[in-house]
C-alpha cells in the first residue's frame, strides 16, 4: 500500500509517473486536499478518499483506465467543492461504496461510469445531487418507476405515462435534485412524513466568474418537480422543512398547493411559472423567503439594472404566477415577506387569528384585492407590505391598537376612498398612528351599517357567525 500526499505527487509526476508504481492509493483522513491529476495512471485499481478530504481539484483521477474501485468517505464535500468531475474517463469502475458518515453524494460524480454496478449507499446519506448516477450500468439495471438511493428518492427512471400518481415511500428523508424533472405525466405526488428536504436545483450555479454571465442562469431553473407540466396539486407535509430554489419551476398544470406547517424557508423562483395556480393553503408557521443573494447567487457589480431595475422581482417564489387565493392557516404566525409580491391576479386573502406579523412587501402591488381583514393578533405590518394595492376598498382591522406599521406600509392605496374598519372606541388611535394616519376614512365597528349576516357584530361574515348560530339553536332547543 502507498501512502500518497499532494507533495509527494507533485514531485514524482510528470518525471516519476506513478502508473509504473501504484495500484492501490490510499488519501488518508490527515490530507485536506487532492489537487493533483493521476493523468493515465493505467495501473491504479483502487482508491479510498479520507473522511476529512474537503477537495479535489479538477480531472485528480482523470483517464485512470484501470480504476475499479472507489471508497469514499469524505463527508463534507459538496458539489462546489469539486473543480471538475474527478473520476472524468474513469470507464472502468465497477464498484462505488459510500462511508457511513458521507452525508451528501455531489452531482455528477458517478456519471458515465458504464461499467458501474456496484454502489452502496449507507443511510447517513441525506443529499444526492443531480444526475450523480446517471449512464451507470448500476441505474440502468433499476427497475423503471421511483429509484431509491438509499433512504433518497434519487429519481423516476423510465417514460411516466400520463396520468401518474406517485406516492414517496415511508422513511424516504429526502428528495433529490432533478428527481422528477421533465416527468410530464405526473398529476398528484404524496411525500411522506419522514421527509425533511426537497432539493433545490443544482443547475441553479453561483456563478463566480461573471464574465459569462450571458449563460441567462435565471432560465435554467431544474428543481425536483421542474417542468412536471401535468401536475395538478401538491400538499406538501408536515415534516418537510424546506423547499428548494426552482423546486416547482414550471409546472403549469399545477392548480393547488398546500404547504405543510414545518417549512421554514421557501427558495427563489419556487413555485415560478406555475401560471395555473389559483389556490394556495399555507401552513408554515414561520417561513423564511430566500433571496437570491441567500441562496448564494450575486449580481455583477458594474450591472446596476439588475440591482435596482426590474430583474430583482424575478427572484420571489410565486413569480409568473395566477394565483386568485391565499389562505394563512390558524397556526401562522408570519407572513413571510416577498411571499405574494406583484400578484396582480390574487383576489382573496384570508389571514388566520395567531398571525402576529405581516413581512416587508408581502402583498406589494396585489392590484387585484379589494378587501382585507386583518385579526387582532397581528402586531406589525411591514415597509410597503400593501403598497399599490390601489383597488383595495375596505380593510378590516379586528385589533384594538393598530398594528405597527411604517409609514409607506399602504402607499398607493386609495386614501379617500378606502374604509378602514376598527373596534369600537379605539378610531382616534388609528387617526394618529404611523401609516394608518393617511386614511381619511376610519370608521368604528358598531357605528358602520349592519352586514347581512354579520351575527356577532365583528364587520365581516365568516364561519364564527355560523358557530353563533348554531350555539344559539342548540340552546333553544
Amino acid at each position: 500500500l502507498q501512502k500518497l500526499n499532494t507533495l509527494n505527487l507533485r514531485l514524482f509526476h510528470p518525471p516519476l509517473n506513478p502508473r509504473n508504481h501504484f495500484s492501490t492509493v490510499l488519501i488518508e483522513t490527515n490530507w485536506y486536499t487532492i489537487s493533483c491529476k493521476y493523468e493515465e495512471c493505467s495501473g491504479l485499481t483502487s482508491v479510498t478518499i479520507g473522511n476529512s478530504v474537503t477537495e479535489i481539484g479538477e480531472h485528480a483521477f482523470y483517464g485512470c483506465s484501470g480504476l475499479t474501485s472507489v471508497v469514499w468517505n469524505a463527508k463534507s464535500l459538496n458539489d462546489f467543492s469539486l473543480s471538475g468531475r474527478p473520476f472524468y474517463f474513469c470507464s472502468s469502475i465497477q464498484s462505488f461504496t459510500f462511508g457511513n458518515e458521507v452525508q451528501r453524494i455531489p452531482s455528477y460524480l458517478c456519471y458515465g461510469m458504464s461499467k458501474l454496478t456496484s454502489v452502496i449507499i449507507p443511510n447517513s446519506v441525506t443529499s444526492i445531487g443531480i444526475d450523480a448516477f446517471s449512464g451507470t450500468e448500476w441505474y440502468n439495471n433499476q427497475t423503471d418507476g421511483m429509484v431509491y438511493a438509499g433512504l433518497v428518492a434519487y429519481k423516476y427512471k423510465g417514460t411516466m405515462p400520463n396520468g401518474t400518481s406517485i406516492t414517496v415511500k415511508d422513511g424516504t428523508i429526502s428528495i433529490a435534485d432533478g428527481c422528477f424533472s421533465g416527468c410530464t405525466g405526473l398529476t398528484s405526488v404524496t411525500i411522506p412524513n419522514s421527509v425533511t428536504h426537497i432539493e433545490g436545483t443544482a443547475e441553479f450555479e453561483p456563478f463566480v466568474d461573471w464574465d459569462a454571465y450571458e449563460i441567462k442562469w435565471n432560465l435554467i431553473c431544474n428543481g425536483a418537480f421542474a417542468y412536471c407540466t401535468s401536475l395538478k396539486n401538491i400538499n406538501i407535509l408536515n415534516s418537510v422543512t424546506e423547499i428548494g430554489g426552482g423546486a416547482f419551476y414550471g409546472c403549469s398544470g399545477l392548480t393547488s398547493v398546500t404547504i405543510g406547517n414545518s417549512v421554514t424557508s421557501i427558495g427563489i423562483y419556487a413555485f415560478a411559472g406555475c401560471s395555473s395556480i389559483t389556490s394556495v393553503i399555507w401552513n408554515a408557521v414561520s417561513c423564511w423567503v430566500k433571496t437570491h443573494i441567500e441562496a448564494g447567487y450575486s449580481y455583477p457589480v458594474d450591472d446596476q439594472s439588475a440591482v435596482y431595475g426590474d430583474i430583482e422581482r424575478d427572484y420571489y417564489p410565486f413569480e409568473d404566477s395566477n394565483i386568485k387565493a391565499i389562505t394563512f392557516g390558524d397556526e401562522v404566525k408570519v407572513i413571510p415577506r416577498d411571499l405574494c409580491r406583484n400578484k396582480g391576479t390574487l383576489t382573496s386573502v384570508t389571514i388566520g387569528n395567531s398571525v402576529t406579523s405581516i413581512g416587508d412587501n408581502a402583498f406589494y402591488y396585489c392590484s387585484g384585492l379589494t378587501s382585507v381583514t386583518i385579526p387582532n393578533s397581528v402586531t406589525s405590518i411591514g415597509s410597503e407590505a400593501f403598497r399599490y394595492c390601489y383597488h383595495v376598498n375596505e380593510i378590516i382591522n379586528k385589533a384594538q391598537r393598530p398594528p405597527r406599521a411604517a409609514d409607506n406600509t399602504f402607499d398607493g392605496m386609495n386614501y379617500k376612498d378606502c374604509v378602514v374598519k376598527v373596534p369600537a372606541g379605539f378610531a382616534q388611535v388609528y387617526w394618529t398612528a404611523t401609516g394608518w394616519e393617511h386614511f381619511e376614512n376610519i370608521l368604528e365597528l358598531d357605528a358602520v351599517e349592519p352586514i347581512v349576516g354579520d351575527i356577532n357584530g365583528d364587520g365581516v361574515v365568516d364561519v364564527d357567525d355560523l358557530n353563533m348560530v348554531v350555539n344559539i339553536m342548540l340552546r333553544k332547543e
